[in-house]
């Protein structure tokens, strides 16, 4: 079945007009020819019909859709190496900074130790150069004397009864001992040898076997063997008047070993 059917509005015969001119009933006539043409090349297409319609756009998708889905897929795969590029690129610039941070801190560092160590040793400079350009008069000896001399000099007297790194080494203090003694540095270096003295000048009692003072120990030795001298209470029993005890001519010695005798 023709899709087209053809155009009958005239049929052939014969001219109007013996003229070079066309009629109009033979311009039409052409033109239905033509038209006819058209018809019947188009008759020898497939006709378009509603099934046609939808497999010819089916296929078509079909193919837009497989294109756009390899599209797709390609900008998946970069994506996800763009992704693994940016992940990459972030580490390394990452990196790069708290490298660059590291060593500015690191120069900073050795910056400030270098200015630290500069500022010192002009202020110690400045110091030892005010220390022996002022003269004033030194008290310990009653002279003019430098001032770092006389600084110098007064710190000797305060800290006589400081204690020497040897005495601290014989008192064989712990760390926990030492810090029970609550010392401040100004104390360790001024008092020590009061606030030590029992352990620094200390014995063993030969009478107790006590660590005690050299005192002590002398006393505990004395009072073991003035066995003959009399005590306190021993003397007071006497009742010795001022006359009597004078009359008896002791010495110290006597009334303390021989008293008793």
């Amino acid at each position: 079945m023709d899709f087209l059917n053809v155009v009958r509005c005239c049929t052939p015969a014969l001219p109007s007009a013996y003229a070079d001119a066309l009629s109009y009933y033979e311009a039409l006539c052409k033109l239905q020819g033509t038209i006819n043409d058209v018809i019947g090349i188009l008759n020898t297409y497939t006709p378009v019909t509603e099934d046609w319609v939808k497999d010819y756009v089916a296929s078509q998708l079909t193919s837009i859709i497989n294109d756009i889905e390899g599209f797709k897929n390609s900008t998946d795969a970069k994506i996800d190496n763009l992704e693994n590029d940016y992940a990459k690129f972030t580490q390394e610039i990452n990196t790069k900074i708290l490298s660059i941070i590291d060593t500015v801190n690191k120069n900073n560092e050795i910056f400030y130790n270098y200015l630290i160590t500069i500022v010192n040793q002009k202020l110690e400079e400045f110091v030892n150069r005010l220390g022996d350009e002022t003269i004033i008069n030194n008290p310990v000896y009653n002279k003019m004397d430098s001032l770092k001399n006389t600084l110098n000099d007064m710190y000797a007297g305060v800290r006589q009864t400081g204690i020497t790194a040897y005495e601290y080494a014989k008192l064989g203090l712990t760390a926990t001992k030492y810090k029970a003694y609550n010392v401040t540095a100004f104390n360790y270096a001024t008092s020590a040898r009061f606030i030590w003295h029992k352990l620094i000048y200390g014995v063993y009692s030969a009478i107790t076997g006590v660590f005690t003072s050299v005192q002590q120990a002398m006393n505990d030795l004395s009072q073991q063997l003035r066995v003959n001298g009399l005590t306190a209470n021993e003397y007071n029993a006497l009742s010795l008047t001022a006359s009597a005890y004078t009359a008896k001519n002791w010495t110290a010695y006597q009334y303390a070993w021989s008293s008793k005798i």
